[in-house]
């Protein structure tokens, strides 16, 4: 099996989000949510929990760029794991996406899904999640809990349907 660095994994986004409208949409947004995780179930599927604390940076710092917003690589991962425990996601925001690959899932089963199907949905769903938190922020507002959680809720289905496709 080859393995990749993290600059390669990161380089390898960054060519895919090259190819993306330059113009900032919500579309250009989801796109960029969709690579990052399924960057982070990749990282899973290795082991690489290098990568996954840095897809937590990465997508938190690039939503923010995309919303016209700064936001330091050490607040970064405290606000994707804040975030996520907000949402209910305990395992991430206690150990970040590494803590869903300790899981230890059989991933034979088709009811279950397995690690890197639970990475990508998670950070997925996360992801949607720090995109509703930077509109708010640019509208001088802040998100609630309620509707954090809602919006976590909304978008793991999304990730699970886009997961079994």
């Amino acid at each position: 099996m080859e393995t990749i660095t993290p600059e390669e994994y990161l380089n390898k986004i960054e060519e895919a989000v090259n190819k993306l409208p330059l113009n900032k949409t919500t579309d250009r947004m989801n796109r960029l949510i969709v690579l990052t995780a399924g960057t982070a179930a990749s990282a899973a599927e290795h082991k690489d929990m290098i990568l996954l604390q840095i897809t937590e940076v990465y997508l938190t710092l690039r939503l923010a760029e995309e919303s016209g917003q700064t936001l330091a690589p050490e607040n970064a991962q405290r606000l994707f794991r804040e975030l996520s425990g907000q949402a209910g996601l305990a395992l991430t925001a206690k150990y970040g996406l590494e803590g869903l690959t300790k899981v230890g899932l059989n991933t034979d089963t088709r009811s279950t899904p397995g690690t890197a199907s639970l990475v990508f949905i998670s950070c997925y769903a996360v992801g949607k999640v720090l995109m509703q938190y930077f509109r708010k922020q640019a509208e001088d507002s802040t998100l609630t809990v309620e509707e954090i959680k809602d919006c976590f809720r909304v978008a793991k289905a999304e990730a699970e349907r886009l997961a079994r496709e």
